[in-house]
């Protein structure tokens, strides 16, 4: 009798068992997704097998964990003490997303050791809109998780349709087996259960890549309505007329709503790094926006976004006046930003983010030439020219013209 023809997979099981084949009963488990029984079945291998399967069992240990930070009630089954030892960072990672505090939850991942429980993290944390939204204080925003999401994302959009990423199969509940039949297995707590439901087995991985792309496009676009929130807050436009004269005699009857405090060169470098830090985020995803995977409406507001938060950095990176800006925090920055052209290797998203103020530069003198034609406008871009200088960059993303960049 074909037991795995009428899926009787449990009775298939049980057989493996009574004939004493636990390595057949191992890989039956897993690739029907008990994955919680098919930890509890390691214990019965012999230790050839088990050192044979050690990917396997690895592999198995990984979707398990990653399943239980995922989805709670997931296969609740008693994990043997000796696999609990040993997968201790999935332990603390689990305890992690279970805890009460969640504002620290960002900074806690990014100071985990480098290594699949980290990388998983970064991605389900970051896609996870009710963690994003509890975010308090611009030092809270996970630039280091944006930037594995980014990277993630500029490979996946490159890669052919028939390859697939481990981590990704990963975050999506999709693990992957030499089955003649099922070459990937779709687990009970996979977020594609309902996009996958008429497609083949072979179709998961793009899958898989269109679902992580569509969640990061919402994500950063979240992020940016927290960033500009969080930084009116945080960065209040302060009052002119205190800022020249020192003083202001509207501030004991709260007439004026800005800010009476004096430029510390300590605030023009936080301000300047964060500003950096933000504009590098979103350059990064431009060659992955110009590829049009990306969720709908991040496709469509992505340019606007980018633009504002370059012309923020711009505002800061162009010397206006000593009361509001620190002229040295200006001129590293700019030799910061500029000196990545030299070796775009060193760093490229610094170097994409040259290039980017580059292009608003050129997309100011053709299409928003009639828009800022005064004489503050025009001197305000001889500035740039002269800190961009004459040579033009390599640019970065093929087939674009400058204009395309804003």
């Amino acid at each position: 009798m074909d037991l795995i023809g009428y899926e009787m997979h449990d009775q298939l099981g049980d057989l493996y068992a009574d004939q004493g084949k636990f390595k057949e009963r191992l890989l039956l488990l897993s690739r029907t997704g008990k994955l919680g029984r098919a930890l509890k079945a390691v214990g019965d291998l012999n230790i050839s097998d088990t050192k044979n399967l050690q990917d396997i069992i690895r592999t198995i240990q990984n979707y398990y964990f990653a399943g239980r930070i995922v989805c709670l009630s997931f296969d609740d089954v008693n994990v043997p003490v000796q696999l609990r030892s040993s997968n201790s960072d999935w332990i603390n990672a689990q305890r992690l997303i279970t805890s009460k505090q969640r504002n620290p939850i960002f900074e806690q991942v990014e100071a985990m050791d480098d290594g699949v429980v980290k990388a998983f993290l970064q991605l389900h944390t970051l896609l996870n809109l009710r963690l994003v939204d509890s975010i308090s204080a611009l030092n809270g925003i996970p630039f280091e998780a944006i930037e594995a999401a980014s990277r993630k994302a500029e490979i996946i959009s490159s890669q052919p349709e028939s390859t697939h990423d481990p981590l990704i199969l990963l975050l999506t509940g999709i693990m992957e087996f030499n089955h003649e039949t099922k070459p990937f297995v779709l687990l009970p707590w996979s977020p594609l259960h309902e996009g996958a439901a008429n497609a083949n087995a072979d179709e998961y991985p793009r899958l898989a890549k269109q679902w992580f792309l569509r969640e990061l496009g919402r994500t950063m676009l979240a992020l940016d309505t927290i960033l500009r929130k969080l930084w009116k807050s945080e960065w209040p436009v302060r009052c002119a007329y205190f800022l020249a004269r020192g003083f202001s005699d509207r501030i004991k009857d709260r007439s004026c709503l800005y800010l009476h405090e004096k430029v510390k060169a300590s605030d023009c470098n936080k301000k300047m790094s964060s500003l950096i830090k933000i504009n590098a985020t979103f350059c990064s995803l431009t060659a992955t926006h110009r590829k049009e995977l990306m969720e709908e409406h991040f496709q469509e507001k992505f340019f606007g976004l980018r633009r504002h938060w370059l012309e923020s950095l711009l505002r800061e990176l162009t010397f206006v006046s000593s009361f509001e800006q620190c002229a040295q925090t200006i001129t590293e920055a700019q030799s910061k930003i500029l000196s990545s052209r030299q070796n775009p290797r060193q760093n490229k998203r610094l170097f994409v983010l040259a290039a980017s103020i580059e292009g608003l530069l050129f997309h100011r003198l053709d299409k928003g030439w009639k828009e800022r034609n005064d004489l503050s406008s025009l001197f305000e871009q001889i500035q740039v020219s002269q800190i961009l200088g004459t040579w033009t960059s390599v640019h970065p993303f093929e087939d674009d013209k400058p204009t395309d960049l804003v």
